[in-house]
Formats: structure tokens, sequence, C-alpha cells
């Protein structure tokens, strides 16, 4: 599984699995819900809300004929509510089930209740009677809304519900806490100790120790990282041993070029001192040796820039001097002047016809260079032919 599965499951985990084990609870809890006391007491009490409710937004227009009113919903709260009030939409009190604060504000009032053993008085603040209340709706419409004081011996009911959802948000929260601690414990596996590891694998490469091979092997993007990681350090230790075999070839080349420079400024030494003793007389023969002395000087001027080169590669100071020419001119003439040193060739040299006539840069004796190496390259070890096409790319 790569790491963006990982991280989406995560994250999904994260909220469905408490809200798994928020809804398990839920449904452990309500298979023996109406078994529960206070349960059973809040159903009962709603359902007595609601049937008042009923009752009052039928008899709307009744609600100025107290005794009717009365008559017809005392049955119906008297069981668990010592108290009802009918509240309109400016929040002044138009029905009392005490006939004692009709016409005053709903929010200006200050309730009492009386504990079961008598004479205390505690004070109801208006604002927590919200869950005693039902609004009063008559054709669609919200006309006001019914207060239901308690009797002091019903407050376990709410209780029980009041402190219900702080249960199920705690349950939740100390969920995702734990699946936190787990996916920490996942992620930190899957990702943070790869990446110790391949923190550790680069201190040691940076220490000059080529042979610490990763240990994680998963087939992951972390995986494929330390794998190309991996690779990376077994190019680079292959990269030094060719670094020292290239010096070793280097210095070969550079004893290599002395020696072949050794040769023809012999041969030239020798014929020039043959020619300033006058010992050869025959001009055929003086023509011949000086022949061989252009040659060998010309040889010796290739070997001089073969040399000179090699060096300002090595010190980075090769430099390509680029002009603005045609690549038909350019070439042509490269060509022109290899068909000649090939008319008399085992090897037939073969050169595709017109050459392209475009604007380019280049350094034109470099060019020629890097020509000339590959056709002599190709004729040392070709038995057939030479065949040069271009084309614009």
């Amino acid at each position: 599984m790569n790491i963006r599965s990982k991280i989406i499951l995560s994250f999904l985990s994260l909220l469905v699995v408490p809200l798994l084990i928020v809804v398990l609870s839920f449904l452990v809890l309500t298979t023996n819900f109406f078994n529960i006391p206070s349960v059973d007491k809040f159903v009962s009490i709603n359902t007595s809300m609601d049937r008042v409710t009923e009752e009052f937004s039928g008899n709307l227009d009744r609600v100025d004929n107290y005794p009717y009113m009365d008559g017809l919903l005392r049955p119906y709260y008297t069981t668990y509510f010592r108290r009802l009030l009918y509240v309109d939409q400016n929040n002044i009190i138009q029905f009392d089930s005490e006939r004692k604060l009709i016409g005053v504000a709903f929010d200006k009032v200050s309730f009492f209740e009386t504990d079961s053993e008598g004479g205390v008085t505690v004070s109801v603040d208006p604002a927590s009677l919200s869950m005693m209340e039902r609004n009063v709706v008559k054709g669609g419409v919200i006309y006001g809304r019914l207060v239901f004081l308690p009797d002091i011996d019903i407050k376990d009911a709410f209780t029980f519900f009041s402190y219900l959802p702080f249960a199920f948000v705690t349950l939740f929260v100390i969920s995702v806490m734990t699946m936190i601690l787990i996916l920490s414990k996942i992620l930190s596996d899957g990702i943070l100790n790869p990446l110790k590891e391949l923190n550790h694998a680069a201190e040691m490469i940076a220490s000059g120790d080529l042979d610490y091979e990763m240990k994680y092997k998963k087939d992951d993007e972390i995986g494929k990282f330390c794998n190309e990681f991996d690779r990376m350090r077994l190019r680079l230790k292959d990269s030094l041993s060719k670094q020292v075999e290239f010096e070793h070839s280097r210095q070969q080349l550079i004893a290599s070029i002395s020696h072949d420079l050794k040769t023809p400024l012999t041969s030239i030494q020798g014929y020039v001192e043959l020619l300033s003793d006058d010992i050869v007389e025959d001009p055929q023969t003086q023509k011949q040796y000086l022949d061989i002395i252009r040659s060998k000087s010309a040889q010796l001027n290739h070997l001089i820039d073969d040399l000179f080169t090699f060096t300002k590669m090595n010190l980075d100071e090769f430099v390509i001097e680029l002009s603005p020419m045609d690549s038909n001119a350019l070439f042509d003439f490269m060509l022109t002047e290899k068909e000649m040193d090939f008319q008399d060739h085992e090897v037939t040299l073969k050169v595709d016809r017109p050459i392209p006539s475009v604007p380019i840069a280049a350094d034109a004796p470099r060019l020629h260079q890097v020509l000339d190496n590959l056709i002599s390259n190709a004729e040392k070890f070709t038995k057939t032919s030479i065949h040069i096409y271009t084309r614009v790319t």
C-alpha cells in the first residue's frame, strides 16, 4: 500500500472508528433503553407534553376561557408538572394554570420550586426551561410556546439526558485520542523510521562509508526511495572506482603521449642531422627526408594539441567558442575534405547530399575534430563502408 493510501485511510479511520464506537455504544445502550427508569420517565414526560400541546393547539381560540382550558389540560400535565404557561410571540404570558402571571413578560418572571420535603424554595431561571417548552403551531403558523414548569422529582430524567451527549462526546474524544496514538505508531514505523534510516545512510556516505546497505525493503514509496538511494550509493561507489581507474588511465595516457612525443622528435632530429651534415646529396632523397620531417612534425603537432586539449579538460578550462554559421557550408567543406582522403582507401565513404542548410552556432575546429575522430574510428572498425547522412531535428 502506498503512502497516499495509508494517509487517506488513516484520516478516514481517525473519524470513522470513533464514530463506529459511539454508534455501537449507543446501540448497546438502546438495547435496554426503555428499561432505564429515567428513560421511561423521560418518554412519559415528553408524551404528556406532546398531548398537552396538541390539545392546546386545537383549542387556541379558547385560550381566554380559563375554566375550559384548565379542565381540558390539567389531567395531562399534573402528573409531572406543577404549572403550565402559554407565552405568545411577543413573549407575553397569555395563559397561566395558576392565573397569576397573565399579561406579564415571560423574561421578567422569577419562578420558585419547593422540594419534596417542603419549606425550601429554589429559584428557576426561565432560560433553563428550554427543554420544557413546545411550540404552539396551527395551520403551519407558530403562535407561541407552552412552558411546562416541572416538579422537582422529575429532574433525574432530564439530568440523565443532559449528561448523555457529554458521555458520547467524551467517548468520541477518547476514541480519537486512542486512534491518534495507534496511527502515530503505524505512520512512525512506515514513514519516520525509514526516513531516520535514510538520514543515517546519508551520514555514513558523507563520512566515506559506501558499504552501508538500506534495510527498509517494503514495496511502497519509501521502500522505492530507499532502493533508489541504495542504487545511488552503488553508482557512487562504482563512480569512485572508475575515477581511480580514470586517474590511472590518465597517468598512462600522459606517459604514452610522452613516449609518442619522443619518437617523432628522435626521427626529426636524425633526419635534420643527416641533412645538415650534407651526407645526403641526392635532391630526390633530400625531398623524401623533408617530407618525412614534415609528416613527423604534423604528427608531433597533433600529439601536442591532444595533450593540450586533455590538460584543459581536466582543469575545466576547455572552452567551446561558438560562432554563427550555415550548416551546409560547414559540413560540406568538412566532408568534401574527407571524401578526398578516402579516394585511395579500401573502405568507401558515402555522403548523402544535399546537406540541410540551417543557421547554427558552432565551434568549427572542435566540430571538425569530433567529425574526424568519428570517421577515423569508423574506418578502424569497419571493413565495408561508412555512410554519413544529416537531418534537422
